[in-house]
């Protein structure tokens, strides 16, 4: 986390029904299976995450509201200031990947509470998370690898994983129609995890995460997306800030 710079997190609760689980995997996909594909579509970059490679940290803080103390007893709705790390990052594994690119942007929050513990969220600025069963990005990190002859990923293998993995089509068509934003701060966040609250009363409700810029959502223009730099985000997250 080589740079650090303060940032006010505002955020807005969304309370949604969970999708019931699908069934088990025949074959379920390991850990390592995902490390050795998202390589091989990516290259190896020691001592560099395998995914969300190219990205940048912020500090800030997060005050939960009476209204979200309702629906959970946990010390993060306790209305006391709670320190927050974050981690803004482009998807894939490419640590040069350019800022124009039409995929989505993350935003993890690392939430320190003052007993010492921490709690975790993982979100990405599309609705919606392109793989419903750890198969699919499994093969979409297989689909991704580059062909030897050409240095990129081969069209056909993308086309045959485009036509028999569904779950993809809803963040594909949501990238192709949406340019990327200006900012990470002029993005909205959804989270990928579905949690569950538990009240005073032991009563559960089903919560998925949605964090939305104080200054909106903000798209670039096509002609913006040629023209604007590789490196964009960072300066423009750390002029923000000052």
């Amino acid at each position: 986390m080589a740079e650090l710079s303060k940032l006010a997190l505002a955020a807005a609760m969304a309370l949604a029904v969970a999708t019931p689980s699908a069934n088990a995997e025949p074959n379920p996909v390991t850990a390592p299976d995902v490390v050795t594909a998202l390589e091989g579509a990516y290259g190896v970059h020691p001592g560099r995450r395998r995914n969300h490679t190219k990205g940048m940290c912020a500090l800030g803080s997060f005050v939960g509201t009476p209204e979200a103390a309702s629906y959970s007893r946990s010390a993060l709705f306790s209305g006391s200031t709670i320190p927050v790390v974050a981690r803004f990052s482009l998807a894939g594994g490419n640590p040069k990947a350019a800022d124009t690119e039409k995929s989505p942007r993350g935003m993890a929050l690392e939430f320190r509470l003052s007993d010492g513990s921490k709690q975790h969220m993982t979100m990405l600025d599309t609705p919606m998370f392109f793989a419903a069963m750890p198969r699919t990005f499994l093969d979409k990190m297989l689909a991704l690898k580059p062909d030897p002859v050409t240095g990129k990923p081969n069209p056909e293998a993308l086309k045959v994983f485009a036509a028999t993995h569904a779950d993809n089509k809803g963040q594909a068509d949501f990238l192709a129609a949406n340019d990327p934003p200006p900012s990470y701060a002029n993005a909205s966040y959804y989270g990928i995890h579905t949690f569950k609250f538990i009240d005073k009363a032991n009563e559960t409700t089903l919560v998925k995460w949605r964090f939305d810029p104080d200054d909106g959502q903000k798209e670039l223009t096509d002609a913006e997306l040629k023209s604007m730099p590789a490196d964009f985000l960072k300066q423009a997250l750390i002029e923000r800030t000052k």
